[in-house]
């Protein structure tokens, strides 16, 4: 099953029913979390003394928070799905480009985080003080 679902072997499908496949279940997974309580969310805001700007507390808070989690959810798994896509479309590519060295996306994304954070303390915007 591994040889078949793997874009490098020609014995398994094309790369693409790979890509697909892999894509959809990163949404899918990332859709079912197991911290689904906007029940005991609403009811810690309201011991708190917290409440929502135009939401009235109780039902209608849970009902809102549910809703909120739900598109959350669905955007951020469509989001992640493509990110997690494309950085496995761009690894496949330079691994055969680059006779099989590749540089990872999530190394990518903390040589970016990194310089940016030194580009803002550069110019001042962060103080140690």
């Amino acid at each position: 099953m591994v040889i078949v679902l793997n874009p490098e072997s020609s014995l398994g499908a094309a790369p693409w029913v790979y890509y697909t496949i892999y894509a959809f279940f990163v949404f899918v997974f990332n859709i079912f979390d197991i911290a689904n309580m906007p029940k005991e969310i609403a009811e810690y805001l309201n011991k708190m003394g917290a409440r929502i700007p135009n939401v009235k507390p109780g039902n209608a808070t849970v009902e809102y928070l549910a809703k909120v989690q739900a598109s959350t959810r669905f955007w951020g798994g469509l989001l992640l799905s493509v990110l997690a896509t494309s950085s496995t479309i761009l690894d496949h590519y330079l691994r055969k480009r680059n006779d099989g060295f590749s540089i990872g996306f999530t190394s990518v994304l903390i040589i970016v985080s990194a310089y940016e954070i030194a580009y803002f303390f550069k110019r001042g915007c962060f103080r140690l003080d």
